[in-house]
């Protein structure tokens, strides 16, 4: 199964423009007298939000995953870094006690949710101890990071099935 895709933030979406209307006043300083009023047609472009965005295609909301894997992909999307920095999400063991004292979840139980998320495309290992989580599920950051984030978890996607037996 392969979560993601091409053009989930498309470039448009990314220079999208608001169009907004500036009226001004022009006032004379010794009389204060409204000489002049100026009507101006200004265009900018909207900022992304910097949170941490689950999105609308989400499989979660469509695909039955057991509940202690869905806490523990909970767990993972809080500690995301932000996009601009580096993707990775570190687990070492510090890390995943940390995540069982808080999140009432066993050695065990995080480990089969991991591999569980590796198998369905909710995430990459990296190496020991670091994996990427799927930026189509969740992101944290600017919109333009985000989408880099995507475009870079496609090509991890490409070379993997590249690599894989056929």
């Amino acid at each position: 199964m392969h979560i993601g895709g091409e053009g989930l933030l498309s470039d448009r979406a990314l220079k999208e423009t608001v169009k907004v209307q500036k009226e001004y006043i022009i006032v004379d300083q010794q009389t204060g007298e409204v000489t002049n009023q100026v009507k101006k047609l200004m265009y900018s472009v909207k900022p992304g939000a910097r949170y941490v965005k689950e999105f609308a295609q989400n499989p979660l909301l469509r695909q039955q995953i057991p509940h202690s894997t869905r806490t523990l992909l909970s767990a993972l999307a809080a500690r995301l870094p932000y996009a601009n920095s580096d993707p990775y999400i570190s687990l070492g063991s510090d890390a995943l006690s940390s995540i069982g004292e808080t999140y009432g979840l066993g050695e065990a139980s995080m480990k089969r949710g991991l591999k569980y998320l590796m198998e369905n495309g909710y995430l990459i290992r990296m190496g020991r101890g670091r994996y990427f989580l799927n930026p189509y599920l969740y992101g944290r950051g600017t919109a333009a990071n985000i989408l880099e984030r995507q475009k870079e978890w496609d090509a991890l996607q490409s070379r993997k099935k590249d690599e894989s037996p056929a």
